[in-house]
């Protein structure tokens, strides 16, 4: 339990570092860590939104960045462009299929592996 707490904590910590990073790599494990922290955090921006209507919509905003550049990276683990993620929005079972997909083991076009 502790050391998935531990990688939660890591792949946030990431996550939030590269809030404005649409380059590079994310790893599988990282991605859908960082989505169980995304999940928290979107449980806080509820309480902020029930607080003032304006924080939860700056939270909402950040949440947006975070997770967009997030699964960028994450295509970009696959050697896919950004622009797939318009086919996550259209046909949600092949977008499922990249972000679920192992990444390319050596360097791709995007960067070296990500290997956390």
């Amino acid at each position: 339990m502790e050391e998935n707490i531990a990688k939660i904590k890591e792949a946030s910590r990431l996550m939030v570092d590269n809030i404005f990073n649409f380059e590079g790599r994310t790893s599988r494990g990282n991605y859908w860590w960082a989505g169980v922290g995304l999940f928290g955090l979107a449980i806080i921006v509820g309480i902020l939104d029930s607080v003032s209507h304006f924080l939860g919509n700056i939270g909402i905003l950040i949440l947006f960045v975070l997770s967009l550049a997030l699964t960028v990276r994450r295509y970009h683990d696959v050697g896919k462009p950004w622009y797939y993620m318009v086919w996550q929005a259209l046909f949600p079972p092949f977008g499922l299929y990249f972000l679920i997909k192992k990444g390319d083991e050596s360097t791709n076009k995007y960067g070296e592996p990500d290997n956390n």
